[in-house]
C-alpha cells in the first residue's frame, strides 16, 4: 500500500480548493443575477461522512472526488477502490486531527468568546488570534488567548480555523476569508461566522437554513457575505449565519435605549442570539466533523422591537433617559427564523432560550456580558 505523507494531503487540500474555484468562476453564469446559493446548503452526512467523522481529511477528500464525476467515471468502481487504498494511507499517516490547536481570525467579541469556550472544551490546546493591529494584545493574552498580527503569520497550518471577522474589516473580504482557509490543514474543521441578513426579505413564510438569499447586485454587503461562504465551502468548509447578536452591554437594546424615538415599527420583528450562544454554536460546527454544511445560529424566539425594550427595562439594570417610542405604523414587519434541523444535527441548544429569559436572569445576577 502507498503511504502518503500529512504534507501531501494537506497540500491536495490545498490544491483542490484552488482548482474548484477556477472551474466554478471558469463555468459561472455570465447574469451576475444567477447565483447558486443553496446547493449545498445544509446536509445531512451521508452514510460514508458517519463511517469516517473519525477522519475528516478522508471524508473531506472523498467528498471532493466524490463530487466530480469526471475523476470517478473512468476507472470505475476500480478508480474508487485505488482512491480509499490512498486515502486509508492518509488516515493511517494523519490519524484525524493533529491536535486540538484553534486559530481565530478576526477575534473580536465574538471570536474571543470562542477562544474562551474552545480553551474549556480543550485545556491542551493552543488558541491563536490573528488581528489586523496589537490594540488588543493585552486583552487576548489575559483570556489564554496568543495574539499574533496578519504580518506575523508564517506557514504554520492548524486542524482548527474560525474567521469572525466582519466585513467592514477589510477592503478585500473574501481574499482575507480565502486567505484564513489557506491556514487550515484540512483536518478538524472550517467555519465562516456568515449572518442572517443574508436571507431574502420575504415575510411569508419561515426562515430555515436552506431558504432563498438575497440576489446577487442588490447588495455590496450581502454579496461580500455570499461570496465568502461559497469561497469557504469550496474549501470544503462550513458556515453559520448568525441572528442578530447581543450581550448586556451590545445589542439592538442599547441603540434603542438611547434614542428617543426610532422611525421603525413597534411590533416588527427581530430575531436574536446571545453572543455566548453564538460562540458555542460555532464551536459545535468546528467539532462536528462536518463539510460543505450551512447552519443556522439563532434563539428560535422571534421577538418585536417593542418586546425588546419592555423586557429592558423591567430588568431595572439599565439607566436610559426616557422610554424610546418606535414611529412607524407602515413598513418592513421582519422575518422569522427557526432552527430545530441545525439543532439536530449539531446536538446543540443555547443557553438563553430568549431574550425576555437573558433579561430576567440579568436582573437577577447583574451579568458582565
Amino acid at each position: 500500500m502507498q503511504r502518503v505523507s500529512v504534507t501531501d494531503a494537506q497540500a491536495r487540500v490545498s490544491v483542490r480548493c484552488t482548482l474548484d474555484h477556477q472551474r466554478k468562476r471558469n463555468n459561472a453564469p455570465k447574469n451576475s443575477q444567477a447565483r447558486s446559493t443553496n446547493s449545498r446548503t445544509f446536509r445531512r452526512p451521508s452514510a460514508l461522512t458517519l463511517r469516517t467523522q473519525r477522519q475528516p481529511a478522508l471524508c473531506q477528500h472523498f467528498k471532493g472526488y466524490k463530487s466530480s464525476r469526471a475523476l470517478i467515471a473512468p476507472g470505475g468502481q476500480r478508480a474508487l477502490s485505488s482512491f480509499m487504498i490512498q486515502a486509508s494511507a492518509v488516515e493511517e499517516a494523519a490519524g484525524g486531527a493533529s491536535s486540538n490547536n484553534l486559530l481565530i481570525v478576526g477575534p473580536g467579541v465574538l471570536g474571543s468568546l470562542v477562544g474562551q469556550q474552545w480553551l474549556k472544551l480543550f485545556p491542551d490546546a493552543v488558541v491563536t488570534g490573528q488581528t489586523n493591529t496589537t490594540t488588543r494584545h493585552s486583552e487576548l493574552k489575559d483570556l489564554g488567548i496568543v495574539p499574533r498580527t496578519k504580518e506575523e503569520a508564517g506557514e504554520e497550518r492548524f486542524p482548527y480555523v474560525i474567521f469572525c471577522a466582519p466585513p467592514s474589516g477589510s477592503t478585500d473580504y473574501v481574499g482575507e476569508v480565502r486567505g484564513a482557509a489557506g491556514k487550515w490543514d484540512g483536518t478538524g474543521g472550517l467555519v465562516f461566522t456568515s449572518s442572517t441578513g443574508v436571507y431574502s426579505n420575504d415575510t411569508s413564510f419561515v426562515y430555515t437554513e436552506e431558504s432563498p438569499t438575497i440576489p446577487a447586485g442588490t447588495s455590496p454587503r450581502v454579496d461580500k457575505l455570499l461570496d465568502a461562504e461559497a469561497a469557504v465551502k469550496e474549501c470544503h468548509g462550513c458556515v453559520v449565519r448568525l441572528a442578530g447578536l447581543y450581550h448586556a452591554q451590545r445589542g439592538a437594546h442599547m441603540y434603542y435605549g438611547g434614542q428617543e424615538e426610532v422611525a421603525g415599527r413597534p411590533d416588527a420583528v427581530l430575531n436574536l442570539l446571545h453572543y455566548e450562544d453564538a460562540a458555542s454554536i460555532s464551536c459545535s460546527l468546528l467539532t462536528s466533523g462536518l463539510r460543505e454544511t450551512t447552519v443556522l445560529g439563532c434563539d428560535n424566539s422571534p421577538i418585536t422591537k417593542a418586546a425588546i425594550m419592555d423586557a429592558t427595562y423591567e430588568s431595572g439594570r439599565y439607566n436610559f433617559e426616557g422610554r424610546c417610542k418606535f414611529t412607524a405604523t407602515e413598513g418592513p414587519i421582519g422575518r422569522t427564523m427557526n432552527n430545530d434541523a441545525s439543532r439536530q444535527l449539531l446536538g446543540w441548544t443555547p443557553k438563553y432560550s430568549s431574550y425576555q429569559e437573558f433579561m430576567k436572569i440579568h436582573a437577577r445576577e447583574n451579568l458582565s456580558i
